[in-house]
């Protein structure tokens, strides 16, 4: 859970810069081979996939933002501003006819725990 709050707070200062000075062309390029690019947010499940969504491109040794928009990039911000990761898990399993069961728990539990 650190880990994912540290991404999103590298997260979230890289978009601020960009949605404060979108024509700002240093705030929409990164080095991918900085360390705390590599260690912060590349180097962790998701990093990549995440920048990905955001509109972000890999090329060379950087990644840019180029192309992602104002709008897309501050709804993003807000994004990483409202997140709460949870501790648990809530499986919720629809049949075709309208019943449905629900299961929730904790991150040390299992589903055979929750039954």
């Amino acid at each position: 859970e650190e880990d994912l709050r540290d991404t999103l707070a590298l997260v979230k200062t890289i978009l601020s810069k960009i949605v404060e000075a979108p024509d700002e062309k240093k705030f929409r390029r990164l080095r991918a081979s900085s360390r705390a690019v590599q260690t912060r947010l590349l180097g962790r499940p998701g990093g990549r996939e995440l920048l990905k969504e955001l509109g972000a491109k890999s090329r060379d040794d950087a990644v840019e933002f180029g192309g992602a928009d104002a709008a897309t990039l501050a709804a993003a911000l807000a994004w990483c501003d409202a997140f709460a990761p949870t501790t648990g898990v809530e499986l919720k399993i629809s049949l075709p006819r309208g019943p449905a069961l629900r299961a929730a728990f904790g991150k040390d539990e299992t589903l055979r725990d929750a039954t």
